[in-house]
């Protein structure tokens, strides 16, 4: 198959963002900040749970140039192999589209692939040591997304289109100081009129959940980005390129599984129905923007304000460690049992963030996962289940709880008996509601090793 793929650089026709006012919500913060004006709102940011997140510091994430005075002259300590695997794998496989014009048999892309990853190591990682099951792993993720590439844009006409790869593409609002930006490989046909996201993720692509506002979120920043060139710093600004993008007729989004090669085509429409999904979009953007009270989460072990907040619980030698460790990070029941059972498995998924292929779903884990889903909406209630909740399947009943849970009939069916056991051992009380929670973070700071450590309980006393 024959590509005809260049950067963004080859572009002519000029085109121009659909700049409008968005009224986002001030920041208001306990903590120090040197404030600035620049707003960057990813697709990504878009698509965060903000139930599990922590507000102030979302609120922080999305204003690049603004920093919190800690008083700390010290830099941030970082794991020697805190890589970002995606990120990676997204470079090596369009540096191949940019500069290949044929991506030949799976031999041919194997040896593309296992070319570029090189060129992007040297260029990342400032000659730090990539792992050889680093290495390993990029070559064939990047071989299977030209994979994918070379089947899909085949079998639905792309190669028409002669895309070309985009370096950036960022929408822009509020006189400039609002960005809009997509993560992913962005390509546009030769005037800029059509134009597509490929966004990654590990496995699965066919049914992994994608938030509704973070695809409205891309699909807008196709429709009226700008191909820019990256800021020189994270808190400056993007530029937009001398030699623009043409005015977008379609978008289409595409989700692509690096591991295991799965696909799905997301979205193909029109500029003006991705405004309109936009907008709907919008009050998520203002939720993130106005922040609220820090709560504690996974990320307070690399916020800007860690050392001023103040959460999470400090707990020094809760791990009963001697000085500090190598680099912070995040410790959970799941990583340490992983440690326990082979130390160099945890470091591959835990250190270096390698995931394996998905194997599906077994019967038994199936099982699992609707048994805890259900007990958790149950305990939400506080009171003990009783049999009143588990309807007699021969009564073609799964009763409100499944209902609500979204369960089928055979759903139902399949995780009834290990249900109706818990009903004899139900430890909440039978009338008066108890102050429980279930599914809960606690989470608490050694502060002597600077690590954080996460537990989610099935069940929290308060």
């Amino acid at each position: 198959m024959q590509f005809n793929f260049a950067t963004s650089r080859s572009f002519t026709k000029a085109s121009s963002s659909f700049l409008s006012k968005i009224d986002l919500p001030t920041w208001q913060t306990d903590w120090p900040c040197k404030f600035s004006d620049l707003t960057r709102i990813s697709a990504t940011n878009m698509g965060l749970d903000l139930d599990r997140e922590c507000p102030a510091h979302t609120a922080l994430v999305i204003r690049p140039g603004t920093t919190v005075v800690t008083g700390e002259k010290s830099r941030p300590r970082k794991s020697p192999f805190e890589k970002f695997p995606l990120g990676l794998v997204r470079d090596s496989y369009l540096d191949v589209l940019a500069s290949a014009s044929d991506l030949g048999d799976e031999l041919r892309r194997n040896q593309l692939a296992a070319e570029s990853v090189h060129r992007q190591i040297e260029r990342n990682t400032r000659g730090e040591e990539v792992p050889r099951e680093m290495r390993t792993w990029l070559v064939q993720c990047t071989q299977n997304i030209l994979g994918v590439v070379d089947s899909v844009w085949t079998s639905e006409g792309y190669l028409d289109l002669n895309f070309q790869v985009v370096d950036e593409l960022v929408a822009f609002d509020n006189e400039s100081t609002l960005e809009w930006t997509i993560w992913g490989g962005v390509f546009a046909n030769e005037n800029g009129s059509v134009r597509l996201l490929q966004m990654l993720c590990f496995n699965d692509a066919v049914n992994k959940e994608l938030p509704p506002a973070r695809i409205a979120t891309a699909a807008r920043v196709l429709a009226d980005g700008l191909a820019t060139h990256r800021p020189s710093a994270w808190g400056a600004p993007y530029v937009p390129s001398p030699k623009a993008l043409g005015s977008a007729e379609r978008v289409i989004i595409e989700l692509i599984g690096v591991v295991d090669s799965s696909y799905r085509l997301v979205l193909d429409e029109s500029p003006i129905k991705a405004r309109e999904k936009f907008s709907e979009a919008v009050p998520k953007a203002r939720l993130l923007a106005i922040g609220g009270q820090p709560r504690a989460c996974r990320n307070c072990i690399k916020c800007q304000a860690k050392q001023i907040c103040a959460l999470p619980v400090r707990r020094p030698g809760l791990l009963g460690l001697e000085g500090i460790a190598a680099y912070p990070r995040v410790l959970t029941p799941s990583s340490l049992s992983e440690y326990r059972m082979c130390p160099h498995l945890s470091f591959l998924r835990n250190v270096l963030g390698l995931t394996a292929p998905f194997r599906g779903e077994s019967p038994a884990q199936r099982r699992g996962r609707l048994a805890h889903a259900w007990l958790a909406r149950a305990h939400e209630r506080g009171i003990r289940c009783s049999q009143g909740d588990l309807p007699d399947p021969s009564s073609k009943e799964i009763g409100e709880l499944a209902v609500s849970l979204g369960w089928s009939a055979e759903e139902y069916l399949d995780v009834y008996p290990w249900l109706a056991a818990h009903i004899e051992i139900c430890p909440l009380p039978e009338h008066e509601p108890s102050p429980t929670c279930p599914e809960v973070d606690v989470i608490a700071r050694d502060t002597d090793a600077d690590l954080l450590v996460i537990a989610r309980p099935d069940l929290l006393y308060a």
